[in-house]
């Protein structure tokens, strides 16, 4: 008896399996948590590419400012931010006047002036924002109250 306990505790046959049962959960929750991630990049990425692209639009139309009816108006421009982000994608285009010193930088209204002695600039921006689910509610750092995470892309323009 003693000597098949013997045999029995030295016997190395299996061992693999063991170990690569108590591997795999761990594994595959890594697995789990990368594709989780990527998906959440992917999407954040979606939302910055909509914004450059529809700043790109604006560059190549032109932005005409006050009007309604042009395909350059900020509600136009919010439009088409949404349409190429995609579902449940928020946007919110804004034009401003930038004006610089040595010293400081400031936003203005486009419709208003710098101070004396100060450059200007005019801006054209669009912002997105989304929420993205992931399929795992970890809860990691970030998420909000329900699991989800908030994903932005923003994009400006100079034109002048």
């Amino acid at each position: 008896m003693i000597r098949v306990l013997r045999m029995i505790a030295h016997d190395q046959r299996g061992t693999s399996v063991i170990e690569m049962g108590l591997a795999l959960p761990l594994l595959g929750f890594m697995l789990v948590g990368m594709v989780d991630l990527s998906s959440g990049f992917a999407a954040k990425l979606k939302l910055e590419q909509a914004a450059q692209s529809t700043v790109e639009d604006v560059q190549q139309r032109g932005y005409t400012h006050n009007t309604t009816t042009t395909p350059t108006s900020l509600d136009a421009i919010e439009d088409e931010a949404e349409a190429r982000a995609g579902t449940g994608a928020v946007a919110t285009a804004t034009a401003y006047r930038e004006c610089s010193t040595s010293t400081a930088r400031t936003k203005v209204a486009w419709t208003g002036s710098c101070a004396s002695g100060a450059s200007s600039a005019l801006y054209v921006s669009v912002s997105l924002a989304k929420t993205f689910t992931p399929m795992f509610s970890l809860r990691l750092t970030g998420a909000n109250a329900n699991g989800t995470y908030s994903l932005t892309g923003a994009a400006a323009l100079r034109i002048q």
